[in-house]
């Protein structure tokens, strides 16, 4: 799925654009889906993220119901919520600012 800065948001703040998300099966062990996401594609080496954006992805469990012309996708009752929020700048040893991320994963 791709997104591309359509927003006031993203447009007034860039690195609030979350544009790409990718999900797909694990290469090293087949019974888990690998998620990733694209946030401020534009981001040159000394950009800082937006502290005030929650990134988050929610994904559920899909299962094919019936078959033929009959199937479709049936949704799971659990959510699978993964969010990553950065901090505000702080003063680093070498003058350069830091910031740092919090992964909250689902459990």
């Amino acid at each position: 799925m791709s997104d591309h800065v359509d927003g006031p948001r993203q447009i007034g703040d860039p690195p609030a654009d979350l544009t790409d998300l990718f999900a797909f099966t694990s290469t090293e062990n087949p019974a888990h889906t690998v998620l990733a996401a694209n946030v401020f594609p534009s981001a040159g080496v000394t950009a800082m993220f937006s502290n005030a954006v929650n990134h988050s992805i929610v994904v559920r469990r899909m299962t094919v119901a019936g078959v033929g012309n009959a199937a479709k996708f049936k949704s799971g009752d659990r959510e699978y919520r993964f969010s990553c929020r950065f901090s505000v700048l702080e003063h680093g040893t070498d003058s350069k600012p830091v910031q740092r991320g919090t992964l909250t994963c689902p459990g």
